[in-house]
């Protein structure tokens, strides 16, 4: 349910992989491709296997009403948090 409900509000197929070390794959995937180096780690979500999930065109039609407020809520904290880094 968590993966379709990703899905709806980003409007975008979203894969779900079975693989248990996602978070290292991406972390390793995320540095390699910082630090310019040549490699041959692929995302999960293109490796054979990979679950896709695609949105709700009707559902994710009624979370884009909600997509200004998310953003204006956004530059609220990040306000926020500027004052905070100030004191």
């Amino acid at each position: 349910p968590w993966m379709r409900i990703i899905a709806d509000v980003v409007g975008l197929p979203v894969a779900r992989v079975s693989e248990g070390d996602a978070t290292l794959v991406g972390a390793a995937l995320a540095t390699a491709t910082a630090l310019g180096m040549t490699h041959r780690i692929r995302p999960l979500a293109d490796r054979p296997g990979a679950d896709v999930i695609a949105p709700d065109p009707q559902a994710s039609a009624a979370y884009d009403p909600l997509v200004g407020a998310h953003r204006r809520l956004y530059a609220l904290v990040q306000e926020l948090d500027d004052k905070d880094a100030l004191r």
